[in-house]
């Protein structure tokens, strides 16, 4: 029971990291287009409109370089903790959940083991007199 606890648990733990390494993956890849794209293409409506223009052309630089920005904190992000996570999930529950049927093989012998030495000392209490006798 405390094993079965134990794989659910680590399950649980499994499929939660896999979410956080596709969500993460997913605000990575979308939002940043779209925006900048919408920016854009506002700028573009007021094209007769100088200042306008000039203050969207401001705002998109400004967008331009945060972007660079968030898109090196995000690299390095992936590189440290997605880098990580994945590898975690992919060879360290793995060795876990291998673990298990090391456990249930040694528990196996351990068992069988258990199970001879009962019957041995049964015998020898059945036998122990003889080996009195003869002394």
């Amino acid at each position: 029971q405390f094993i079965s606890k134990e794989e659910t648990d680590i399950e649980h733990l499994e499929q939660r990291l896999d979410k956080i390494i596709k969500l993460c993956n997913i605000a990575v890849d979308s939002g940043k287009d779209a925006f900048a794209m919408s920016l854009w293409d506002l700028q573009q409506h007021f094209a007769d409109n100088k200042n306008a223009h000039n203050a969207l052309g401001k705002l998109i630089h400004c967008f331009q370089e945060m972007n660079k920005f968030h898109t090196i904190l995000l690299d390095q992000a992936t590189r440290t903790v997605l880098k990580n996570l994945s590898v975690f999930v992919k060879d360290d529950i793995n060795q876990v959940k291998d673990y298990k049927g090391h456990f249930l093989k040694v528990s196996e012998g351990y068992d069988n083991a258990l199970i001879k030495n009962a019957q041995a000392s049964k015998n020898r209490t059945l036998n122990q007199p003889l080996i009195n006798a003869r002394r």
